[in-house]
Parts: C-alpha cells; structure tokens; sequence
C-alpha cells in the first residue's frame, strides 16, 4: 500500500499458492477510502475462504484462472466476476468481441484432457500413460507457452472459451469442495513433516481456510538448488516459482 500514489486507479490482490492474502480485509477498505478499485487474483484460490466468504467476493472484480494446474481445469482459460454493473458491461463487450478458437484448437484442447486422464489418474496410469503420450503426445497443449515465459503475450489469448470445455470446467466445478477437501487433507501431511524436520508451516491469515494449491515451505538454500532430495525422500516434485516479475 506504500506504493500508491494520486495516480493509482486499480490495486491487484493476490491471493498465492492457495492461501488468502494476509491484511485481506485492510488492504480492500485501504483501497475503498482511496476511490481505488480492487481486482482480486484467485487464479490459484478458487474456493478458498475468509471469515465464512469465499475469496474474489470483496473485490471490485476477480478472476479465477481454469489452466491445467490450477484448483479445477478446463486446460486453459479462465472466469472473471464481478457484482459492479459497469464492469460487468464491459467485461460482456469483451466477451462478445473475442474471437472464436478454430476446431483444431478445441482438439488439442480435449486431447490434452484425455492425456491428463491417463498420465494421473487411470488406475493403469503407469502403462496407459505413456502409451497415450507416444499416440496423442504432440497434441498435448502446455500449461506455459515460451512466449509467455518470456512476458510474451501469446498468439491466441483471449478466445472464447468453447461450450464443450466449458461443460467440463461447469463438471468439476461441482465437485471442487471434494478437491480442496483433499487438499486440505494432504496439508496436515505436510504441516506434520514442517515440525519434523524443524521447518515453519506456511503462514496462515486469521479466519482464512486456504485450499492449498500449492505447499510454500522456506529451505535452506542449498535444498533449493537442488530439488532431487525432494522426490528422493517425499516421493514429491519441488518446483521454485515466481522468481521474477514476468512469470506469467
């Protein structure tokens, strides 16, 4: 908040890995005295709560991203919302303007859906999955295009989410109290192995439920270099995000 000035129209809130950002409610009345607008970013907290609400509720806007390793998925894409009426009007105008992705993209996009299935969750996975991969691998549509790592925006942003993906992200929709549920349940794993090894749990905002999308633990820096130990030991990928401005 140090960093407004009489210029600042909006502020973004992040809400990361899949907690609820700390000084949620102070930040969003900081930003209410100052005529400035709120735009909440769920795109890693979609169901996540504070004080009984869910996140995205106390913003002027918000949006939940639906990219393949996000809470629920519809491969790519994404949901913005909003109770403001102007913005919700030019959010409509966007959308009715936004091209239409061609059916090879829709292809790609349900293949990868397929791949997913039988790389992660088919009880054969570990047959089934490459097999599929060698069949239908250079369909596979990825999470991080290298135009964006590199603060590109891509080609074919901002389409129209296609009626069948979104019956699929309207599916898993219904069922994301049972996803973050298992998330919230795989985080007491991880809260008992911090006190084990004598790490600090995630710090965790008063009255918040967080979904846990991802579990953020501070190691030594040397176990941050190398992330071998991790699948060694924990049977678990490590990955090191947001080391810069331009990760998308």
């Amino acid at each position: 908040m140090r960093k407004m000035t009489p210029r600042t129209k909006a502020v973004i809130l992040h809400h990361l890995y899949g907690l609820v950002a700390r000084d949620y409610e102070a930040s969003v009345h900081t930003c209410r005295t100052r005529g400035i607008k709120v735009i909440e970013d769920c795109a890693q907290a979609t169901g996540a709560e504070h004080c009984g609400t869910k996140v995205g509720a106390l913003g002027d806007a918000a949006f939940h991203s639906t990219e393949q390793s996000k809470v629920f998925t519809t491969v790519q894409g994404g949901i913005a919302v909003t109770d403001d009426d102007t913005i919700a009007s030019r959010i409509g105008e966007y959308h009715r303007d936004a091209p239409v992705p061609d059916m090879m993209r829709v292809e790609r996009l349900l293949h990868t859906l397929i791949l997913n299935y039988y790389r992660f969750t088919h009880p054969h996975r570990w047959l089934l999955g490459d097999f599929h991969e060698v069949l239908r691998g250079k369909k596979r549509l990825l999470s991080t295009t290298a135009q964006e790592a590199r603060g590109i925006c891509p080609a074919d942003y901002g389409q129209k989410m296609p009626p069948s993906i979104a019956a699929i992200g309207l599916n898993q929709l219904a069922k994301i109290d049972r996803f973050n549920g298992l998330r919230q349940k795989a985080a007491q794993r991880w809260h008992a192995w911090c006190d084990a090894g004598g790490y600090a749990r995630p710090q965790v905002a008063a009255n918040s439920v967080p979904v846990w999308l991802r579990y953020p633990v501070l190691v030594e820096a040397e176990k941050k270099k190398n992330a071998r130990w991790a699948r060694r030991s924990l049977g678990v990928e490590l990955g090191v995000w947001f080391t810069t401005n331009l990760h998308p």
